[in-house]
């Protein structure tokens, strides 16, 4: 037995398990392969590496510019600036800052229409207040526009009727109601509507001389 062993002990490495060739690498799959071949090498990671310090103004040579609005108030415009400042201390390179200047309101054009506009509404407002109230009316106030039952005899409002009572008194009314700027020229300006329903210098089909000037304060407290 013990030389049949040796004789069979030399032999065991003619097993299939012997003879067995080396392991051969993996195939690359699509997925991997895709990968390799998109994978940027070593000098194109530096290079986007490098452009993006440049971008954010860290690398040497960038420059990027900060812009600050501003008002038309100096010392916002030096809070601002130092604001900016204070921030762009932390960076390693200094930072360019451009001031931009508040721009301006619009044409001349418009401003005038606006500024019209707005003088008629708070005229319209205060009006309406008098009336309320029933406080008398002063005359640049009024309606530029003669009061019919002025001109009928009398008025039962008196110094408190929105319109108009009198040359005078219209004269100073149609010198409000103008435009800036138009006083001295040949321009006319039509006269605001009426903030509350009174009785103009022209009759109104369907409307009585009570209704004409008892409903408007009524209509207002309501």
């Amino acid at each position: 037995q013990a030389a049949a062993a040796r004789t069979i002990a030399p032999c065991s490495y003619l097993t299939p398990s012997a003879h067995r060739s080396p392991a051969r690498p993996a195939l690359p799959t699509r997925s991997s392969a895709l990968l390799i071949a998109f994978t940027p090498g070593v000098q194109a990671t530096a290079l986007a590496k490098e452009l993006v310090l440049q971008q954010i103004g860290l690398a040497g040579g960038s420059v990027i510019t900060k812009e600050i609005e501003v008002s038309g108030d100096p010392a916002r415009a030096v809070g601002a600036v130092e604001l900016a400042l204070a921030e762009l201390r932390n960076k390693a390179l200094g930072v360019q800052i451009s001031i931009l200047p508040p721009r301006g309101p619009g044409e001349k054009g418009r401003i005038a229409v606006a500024e019209t506009l707005v003088r008629r509404r708070l005229a319209d407002l205060e009006l309406g207040l008098c009336c309320r109230r029933g406080r008398p009316v002063p005359p640049e106030l009024k309606i530029p526009v003669i009061c019919k039952f002025y001109r009928q005899g009398g008025c039962s409002l008196a110094g408190k009727c929105q319109y108009c009572h009198g040359q005078e008194e219209l004269q100073v009314a149609q010198r409000v109601a103008k435009p800036p700027g138009t006083e001295s020229g040949g321009q006319t300006d039509t006269p605001r509507p009426p903030a509350l329903m009174a009785g103009p210098a022209t009759d109104t089909p369907g409307r009585t001389v009570m209704h004409a000037h008892v409903q408007p304060c009524a209509q207002s407290k309501k």
